[in-house]
């Protein structure tokens, strides 16, 4: 599960390269480096984290904006980046209740998906 194809393309466009092809070169060479003191025993953690739907598409979000970021050259907007997108999906992604919070850091544990009712074929469908 990736979305990062549209920034590639736009970054493509512009002739700028992204640093990190994918979040996953992103997560294993950039992110859980300027990350790896911000654990306590209120955060979790899965080594495994691109097994967690949810986690990928955080990371993923997270990995987007910050190619777009660090490619405006601006200082403010990185700052932004921590505060608007970074702090809150962290805080998310390793909440006690979130979508880690069946692993250890040393155990993955899958996750269900919550249970739903699929909506009628046409429910979505423009009136």
């Amino acid at each position: 599960m990736s979305s990062a194809q549209p920034l590639d393309d736009a970054a493509e466009d512009a002739g700028a390269p992204l640093m990190f092809p994918n979040v996953g070169e992103w997560v294993e060479n950039w992110f859980r480096h300027v990350m790896a003191d911000r654990f306590d025993r209120e955060h979790r953690w899965c080594k495994q984290w691109w097994r967690h739907d949810a986690v990928v598409a955080r990371l993923d979000a997270l990995h987007q904006a910050w190619e777009a970021t660090r490619l405006t050259g601006d200082g403010a907007a990185v700052s932004a980046w921590w505060v608007q997108h970074a702090d809150p999906h962290w805080r998310a992604i390793t909440a006690t209740s979130g979508p880690l919070h069946q692993c250890t850091p040393d155990e993955h544990r899958a996750t269900k998906p919550i249970a739903t009712t699929p909506p009628p074929p046409t429910w979505f469908d423009p009136a």
